[in-house]
């Protein structure tokens, strides 16, 4: 019977952190500066308005122009996208430091959007965005930047130079990318549950 050991894969996962410290802290200096870009360019608007926020999962969800399904879908296919590109990029070494601009444009836009929301109405939004959207931001944060360490590791350990290669490559990434999409899966079920539940009467 297959059994999932949790301690084990989170002693396996605390031993990658402690080794590969360095990739970390440069992946969470990018969302930094992602974040940064973001919060600027949001301050930069002199009113925030429905059609700035009309591009934003979320707050359709508020308005109601999106369902759970809708919710889940969009933001599933996102995060699961950007870790399909990591793998992709991930081929080589110089390439897998693409993976590096999509952690910047994710947290471009994540807090781009958080400071909108937040200067279109703090107050009516605050539980929404301090149960239902930030943390599982975090969650996406750590996720990813846990994705992008490994891909690298792995495009640096075990380059595809030969089209013979890519086979072992594809299996290698393939069980971890299986895995990561797994908790995708799980606590985007759960953030859209709670973003649907805490938007009720905020519109």
């Amino acid at each position: 019977m297959l059994r999932l050991d949790i301690n084990s894969t989170l002693l396996d996962a605390s031993c990658f952190i402690k080794q590969n410290r360095l990739k970390f802290i440069i992946a969470f200096i990018i969302i930094v500066v992602g974040a940064v870009i973001g919060i600027m360019s949001a301050l930069n608007f002199s009113e925030v308005t429905i059609y700035n926020l009309a591009r934003f999962n979320v707050f359709l969800v508020v308005t109601r122009e999106r369902s759970f399904f809708g919710y889940f879908l969009v933001r599933f296919l996102l995060l699961l996208a950007m870790i399909l590109a990591m793998c992709i990029v991930g081929v080589r070494p110089l390439t897998a430091w693409l993976g590096a601009l999509f952690l910047l444009a994710f947290s471009y836009q994540a807090f781009l959007f958080i400071t909108l929301m937040f200067m279109y109405n703090a107050v009516r939004i605050l539980p929404l965005m301090l149960l239902g959207v930030i943390p599982f931001k975090i969650i996406s944060f750590w996720v990813l930047a846990f994705f992008f360490a490994y891909v690298f590791c792995l495009a640096k350990d075990s380059p595809v130079l030969r089209f013979a290669d890519c086979g072992y490559y594809c299996r290698t990434v393939g069980g971890k990318f299986f895995i990561t999409a797994l908790v995708l899966l799980i606590f985007t079920v759960v953030e859209t549950a709670l973003v649907v539940l805490l938007s009720i009467g905020i519109y």
